[in-house]
């Protein structure tokens, strides 16, 4: 294939692909908003859900339409002269395994013209429609606490109960991380793998949180928890119990323009946990808590 014609495909190949299950579509239809999605996934986290059907990607409502069939999709899927199904999932396991952080660089130079992040180092406007992102974080250890450690090939924050001097100038007396990222405008997300911990929160706090605070209990810090076998939000010290068994995965989800922080089960076909109103203007900045008194650790999947 020409170079050309092979960077055709593997774009054709990567918007074949369901962002609730990440899988080829099976089944695909197409919401009044316009986005896609396989059939049984898109109904199962409709299920699962008690609020208002919408759409998963954008958060418009779709409750008074119905699930269409995309037979184009579906055609494209089942190209024969190209291998139909099984040559797309062949074509989209050879993209994935690419340098995934050249593909990070690519993606935040490509939409930087429309939609910017701040950080410590770069103050750059954000313009008043930015696209939807998913970030991947990144951080500094005078950004976290002494008893915690980054392992970058992994993007694995984890504990070391015994190490009390990994760094002397951490950010936190408290076992948790700020990342470097400070987003001031725009929908974002992230997702944490929480497999590994049996304590941690997940959140975002102004950059005003102070070394003494901990996550969620202050006006300015919000956060999804799991502690004590339970799972609750946290804001200004307020709990509030979340019904649900210990996710081993969360989607953190910042819609900067309408003001909403949501939290969301990667394993329950994006289930949404808990949602808050935050301010519009911001600025926020991802903050993580880890129980320190024994070996925990959150994982940041590459994007």
């Amino acid at each position: 294939m020409s170079l050309l014609y092979e960077d055709i495909v593997k774009f054709v190949a990567n918007n074949l692909k369901c962002s609730i299950c990440m899988e080829i579509f099976t089944k695909p239809v197409t919401l009044v908003c316009g986005h896609n999605y396989c059939q049984k996934c898109i109904n199962a986290c409709w299920a699962k859900s008690s609020a208002r059907r919408d759409c998963p990607h954008c958060r418009a409502d779709v409750s008074s339409s119905k699930l269409e069939m995309n037979f184009t999709l579906c055609d494209i899927l089942e190209l024969q002269d190209l291998g139909g199904r099984e040559k797309w999932e062949q074509i989209l396991a050879e993209t994935d395994q690419a340098d995934q952080t050249q593909h990070a660089r690519t993606t935040v130079t490509k939409v930087a013209s429309s939609w910017t992040y701040q950080t410590r180092s770069n103050h750059i406007l954000a313009p008043p429609h930015p696209p939807t992102i998913r970030f991947s974080l990144s951080f500094s250890p005078q950004l976290g606490n002494k008893r915690l450690v980054f392992h970058t090939e992994s993007r694995r924050v984890e504990t070391q109960p015994g190490n009390q001097a990994r760094t002397s100038h951490g950010r936190f007396d408290a076992c948790q991380w700020m990342a470097e990222q400070e987003f001031r405008g725009g929908w974002v997300y992230w997702d944490v793998d929480t497999t590994f911990s049996t304590g941690w929160a997940v959140g975002v706090a102004n950059p005003s949180l102070k070394r003494s605070e901990r996550l969620g209990r202050t006006p300015s810090s919000w956060c999804l928890e799991w502690s004590s076998g339970q799972l609750s939000a946290w804001h200004n010290n307020i709990k509030t119990s979340v019904k649900h068994s210990i996710p081993n995965g969360i989607r953190v989800i910042l819609d900067m323009p309408k003001g909403q922080l949501s939290f969301q089960s990667l394993r329950d076909s994006l289930l949404e946990l808990h949602s808050f109103q935050v301010d519009s203007s911001g600025p926020f900045i991802p903050v993580f808590w880890l129980y320190g008194l024994s070996h925990n650790a959150l994982t940041f999947p590459r994007h």
